[in-house]
């Protein structure tokens, strides 16, 4: 891994690119341990220039799920349906792209039809989880599943989806499914702003409510 950072730098130079920018890949998702390029890049001097927090349940060693959470999953199951169908992708991404156009004047990074070709092109990986109301879809997250970990690229509920709850039942559905499944972890991703130094507290609360702990996304730059 050291000579591999080092032909990396000796690639980009002769094309006159004057640093590299590595995000490690966090070790949850890989299937035995590999951290070797972190050492390597220590070794090429690299220097970590931001650091991102997601949230992460070991669904072999579960952390206990808050009294609050449980509380709140009892409520959203009185009245929500849960469902599994990739056909609900419009109606989720009606719903994610209303909260996030409220919440932080912001857009998904992908258009429901790029999801869709994905969804197409791999269904067992990405999967979309909702909770649906009087037939209209609520709250929901999409799934992006690997043999190790679930995680939750898009989360979204719109008002009638947090007066009821409805997310607690959507994760805590999704939590016990991917565990029966045989993965090891369920990743609830980053809770930051303004490249890492600032976190939202809120949320970062509520995702480790769930029994989950925090785990590092680094970013290091390699000067060539």
């Amino acid at each position: 891994m050291i000579d591999a950072i080092g032909a990396l730098k000796d690639h980009y130079r002769h094309r006159g690119i004057r640093k590299l920018v590595y995000k490690v890949v966090p070790f949850i998702y890989a299937r035995v341990p590999s951290q070797d390029d972190v050492y390597a890049l220590f070794r090429h001097d690299a220097q970590r220039v931001r650091c991102d927090l997601s949230c992460t349940i070991d669904l072999q060693h579960q952390r206990p799920v808050s009294e609050r959470r449980k509380r709140a999953r009892r409520k959203a199951c009185k009245t929500v349906t849960l469902r599994a169908a990739i056909d609900d992708l419009p109606a989720f991404w009606a719903v994610l792209t209303e909260t996030l156009a409220r919440r932080h004047e912001a857009v998904p990074v992908h258009t429901v039809d790029e999801i869709a070709l994905l969804a197409s092109r791999f269904p067992d990986e990405i999967q979309l989880r909702c909770a649906v109301m009087d037939e209209k879809v609520i709250a929901g997250v999409l799934l992006f599943c690997s043999r190790n970990v679930w995680h939750a690229q898009y989360i979204a509920s719109n008002e009638s989806g947090n007066q009821v709850s409805a997310l607690d039942a959507v994760f805590g559905a999704a939590i016990e499914e991917a565990r029966a499944g045989g993965a090891r972890y369920f990743d609830f991703g980053t809770s930051n702003e303004s490249a890492g130094q600032v976190l939202n507290d809120g949320l970062f609360r509520f995702k480790s409510e769930f029994g989950g702990g925090g785990v590092a996304h680094e970013y290091y730059e390699l000067a060539i």
